[in-house]
């Protein structure tokens, strides 16, 4: 699952990141049932098929707490090093997915007074959106 929320309400499928919206994939408990208990994951990378960018700041990234339409994030957070590709999650926040029914959320980056209006590619139109690839080892 896919989207943006806005004002108390999951919007549509695209997801869209923006002084008023949060852009969010939800991946459920799958990472918690796959990952081993011992498993420490090396690198996290999450395809990201942007369609705008508006403002020079790269969006926050933190782990989404629980499914839609919650919008609230939980553990660390880091500034996407990238904004469209591959792009290297920080492990902090990939470790945050193992636990519970999570996903990815990014939110507006206001650093020196500057914003974020991101918008991504919906799972309609690039089922390859918000695609995690998890390097771990035991």
């Amino acid at each position: 699952m896919a989207g943006n929320w806005r004002n108390g309400d999951w919007g549509s499928g695209r997801p869209i990141v923006s002084d008023y919206r949060v852009a969010a994939w939800h991946y459920g408990d799958i990472l918690g049932k796959t990952l081993a208990d011992d498993a420490e994951i090396v690198r996290c990378r999450m395809y990201l098929p942007v369609t705008q960018v508006l403002y020079a700041n790269a969006p926050i990234v933190q782990a989404l707490a629980s499914p839609p339409p919650s919008q609230t994030g939980t553990g660390p957070t880091g500034v996407l090093p990238a904004r469209q590709g591959w792009v290297d999650i920080p492990r902090g926040v990939a470790e945050q997915l193992r636990v519970g029914n999570r996903g990815i959320r990014l939110s507006v980056n206001s650093a020196n007074g500057g914003g974020t209006h991101d918008m991504y590619k919906p799972l309609s139109e690039d089922p390859m959106s918000g695609a995690l690839e998890i390097t771990w080892r035991s």
